[in-house]
């Protein structure tokens, strides 16, 4: 789970900048560093990500965090 505390040491107020930081490391080609930081969500984290981020992903950059899960 990524907590509040967490969040702040990387200089986000919110859980969606962190989703925001997951999808930059992806689209910028860090896409171990977008697995990593993906993995260390919660099961709820990841399912908020995936319902507010999925309906603005491609395709392909939908089905790499789905094959996360």
């Amino acid at each position: 789970m990524v907590s509040k505390k967490e969040i702040k040491s990387l200089d986000f107020s919110t859980i969606e900048e962190y989703y925001y930081y997951i999808l930059e490391s992806y689209i910028n080609g860090q896409r171990q560093q977008a697995k990593s930081l993906f993995l260390k969500c919660s099961k709820d984290q990841k399912k908020e990500f995936l319902f507010n981020q999925g309906f603005e992903l491609k395709p392909e950059t939908k089905e790499f965090f789905i094959n996360l899960l």
